[in-house]
């Protein structure tokens, strides 16, 4: 029992190496004030009678295992955990081999990749270029959300949802109108190569979208038919004799599109990098667009997966560390970071959390393990929807705006990795939810000669 209690008092420290221990309490004194002050604030002290000052004793004690960027720690002295730290590098490798392999940072919205020279091999924003296509392919996908708005408005009593949808309206016929121009298609100016061997099913997609959506709200508006959330599921979201390709399906293969556009573009720029996979050190501290509660474990963020498919699966979980409170510091992004800048990414948040996992394990090896069990696979991941339904992808978009731990792009992101992966990164190969499957028995694409928009004789498209 003595032994048991030494070991569990031992662990109130928790390694963060170059061994800067955890400790659960210490002076909040942020200046260490009077660190050679007498235990009774002798006379004369600058430090008024009535402020405790820490006994320089209990310093000295404190200094002799950790502490060492505390202001007053000791020059030069070198304390027991650094000693350990020193003495296990020398006989493990995982430790020892801290300084190989480039340094793979997802900061806020952008990707950074440093090689141990610290020089700055790639730098790419992951928000949506402004050529990229995500603009188009979203505002597509939010008609449905829109309309499932505008339901809940009317529910309410507003009756603003009658002139909100008559604009919504107006600006569905004036994308109907750009789809169907020749020549100079929009689609043929969008920077997407993924997209490429789908560009007709695209251009059909959009068109049968806005034909379906504007019928509909024309029937609406025109009081033909009703408009709740019955209906709108029942006429609109699920298909209709008239369109029986649900609107769901236009939803889930948007949303598949734009993260095929984003996934593919990393992927083309970073297989030209020599990334030694199995050696490199990621850390994910990324801003989840408003939701900023979301993506902090590893089971809630779709770079995880990601990144993993981007190494063929080389590159080992416990090498993947999501740091949501790591600073961003000032030379990041500039062609070399700063020694001491590397140092933080490198040492600090990934050397720190790395390196107390194994320290931990050995040092506390009569103490039982407590073994969590991983996330099991959900509808959207790849394991689980691997023969992709278009209902796996809806579930999991209402299961990602419902938890504030989620981030909205686990709806797709989770399985558009895995598939990518799957298929060697031939985007020629892959299946996408939408576009190319999910559809109805018997239909297998949107059709190309939707029908025009009625509504009101002097704005029929």
């Amino acid at each position: 029992m003595k032994t048991l209690m030494t070991c569990i008092f031992s662990l109130i420290i928790l390694f963060s190496p170059p061994f800067k221990p955890i400790v659960f309490a210490h002076t909040n004194n942020t200046n260490n004030q009077g660190l050679s002050a007498s235990a009774n604030n002798s006379v004369g002290s600058n430090v008024p009678n009535n402020i405790y000052v820490t006994p320089q004793a209990f310093w000295n004690l404190y200094f002799d295992f950790t502490g060492d960027e505390t202001p007053g720690y000791p020059k030069g002295k070198i304390n027991i955990s650094q000693t350990l730290f020193q003495s296990e590098m020398k006989k493990n490798s995982s430790l020892a081999q801290q300084n190989e392999g480039q340094l793979i940072l997802f900061i806020n919205s952008t990707l950074y990749i440093y090689n141990s020279d610290r020089q700055l091999e790639l730098k790419q924003l992951m928000r949506t270029a402004p050529n990229s296509g995500f603009t188009e392919m979203t505002a597509i996908s939010h008609i449905g959300p829109a309309l499932m708005y505008l339901a809940k408005i009317k529910e309410n009593g507003d009756a603003s949802w009658k002139s909100q949808m008559e604009n919504l309206l107006k600006d569905i016929q004036a994308v109907k109108v750009i789809n169907a121009q020749t020549p100079n298609n929009w689609l043929e100016q969008v920077n997407a190569p993924a997209w490429k061997p789908h560009l007709t099913t695209i251009h059909n997609m959009i068109d049968y979208a806005c034909s379906m959506a504007g019928n509909y709200m024309s029937d609406v508006l025109n009081e033909k038919l009703s408009f709740d959330m019955a209906s709108l599921q029942n006429d609109f979201l699920n298909g209709n004799k008239t369109y029986p390709i649900p609107y769901n399906n236009v939803m889930i293969g948007t949303f598949m599109l734009t993260a095929l556009q984003s996934m593919d573009q990393l992927h083309s720029k970073i297989s030209q990098l020599k990334i030694d996979w199995p050696h490199a050190k990621v850390i994910i501290r990324f801003v989840a667009g408003s939701n900023v509660s979301a993506g902090v474990t590893k089971g809630s963020n779709w770079l995880v997966p990601f990144v993993q498919a981007l190494s063929n699966n080389t590159l080992a979980t416990d090498r993947i560390y999501i740091t949501p409170y790591a600073a961003v510091k000032p030379s990041l992004g500039a062609q070399e970071l700063t020694q001491a800048d590397y140092n933080y990414y490198n040492n600090t948040v990934w050397g720190g959390r790395h390196n107390r996992t194994i320290i931990a394990n050995e040092v506390f090896t009569n103490i039982t393990s407590i073994f969590l069990p991983d996330r099991p696979a959900i509808p959207g991941d790849y394991t689980y929807s691997k023969q992709p339904k278009i209902e796996d992808f809806l579930m999991r978009l209402k299961f990602s705006l419902a938890e504030p731990t989620e981030m909205l792009s686990n709806t797709v992101g989770f399985w558009i990795a895995g598939e990518l992966a799957e298929k060697n990164w031939n985007y020629n190969k892959i299946s996408i939810p939408g576009i190319t499957t999910g559809f109805p028995q018997g239909i297998s694409t949107y059709p190309n000669n939707n029908p025009v928009i009625q509504y009101r004789l002097s704005q029929v498209c």
